[in-house]
């Protein structure tokens, strides 16, 4: 098999298994989806941290030779620092109430107002997911072996990611077919 088809085909799973197990996980009692949600999360970030740092650094480090580990070092912690800052203003700007003057935008459709957050899910997660694309091609690149690690690793990620955008879509009003196309459109966003 080629590199480009184990790529196209790891990122062409990972968007619809990921969407098809998140789909599955709604379908539990809310008390049990609330009750598994920390694990989910903590299963995910646990499996892209082991494949960042037991697959990815050691080729960094690797390819970068003996004077370059410090510019590999710096490159992670630039990481680290720029996605806690992100989690820190996502957070800043989060409502705790059903209705916020900030994130509920009207829209003129049929005289109802919807939620802007389902439109905002669907961007990001779509953009998210390109990204996702763009590193299982990386690893692909860099090796098969780290490539199916990784397009594992990420469809771990992804499904507890899922489960919180299905959720954002159908409190902004989608009906769950609706809520699962455009979930199922952003996850193959990944091939791209």
């Amino acid at each position: 098999m080629t590199t480009l088809t184990w790529i196209v085909g790891f990122t062409l799973l990972g968007g619809i298994v990921s969407v098809l197990l998140a789909s599955l996980f709604l379908l539990l009692p809310e008390s049990a989806r609330l009750r598994a949600m920390p694990s989910m999360i903590a299963f995910a970030t646990g499996a892209l941290l082991a494949a960042a740092l037991i697959g990815l650094l050691p080729e960094a480090m690797e390819l970068a030779g003996p004077g370059g580990a410090g510019k590999v070092g710096m490159g992670l912690l630039a990481g680290i620092g720029l996605f806690f800052v992100l989690e820190k203003l996502v957070l800043w700007r989060h409502c705790h109430d059903d209705h916020c003057e900030t994130h509920d935008l009207p829209h003129a459709h049929g005289g109802h107002t919807r939620n802007s957050s389902a439109a905002l899910v669907i961007a990001g997660d779509t953009l998210h997911n390109v990204l996702d694309g763009v590193l299982i091609a990386a690893a692909f690149l860099t090796d098969v072996r780290l490539g199916i690690m990784t397009g594992f690793a990420v469809m771990a990620h992804e499904v507890p990611s899922e489960v919180g955008n299905f959720a954002v879509l159908l409190h902004g009003g989608l009906s769950r077919a609706s809520a699962f196309r455009w979930n199922l459109f952003s996850g193959l966003g990944s091939v791209i």
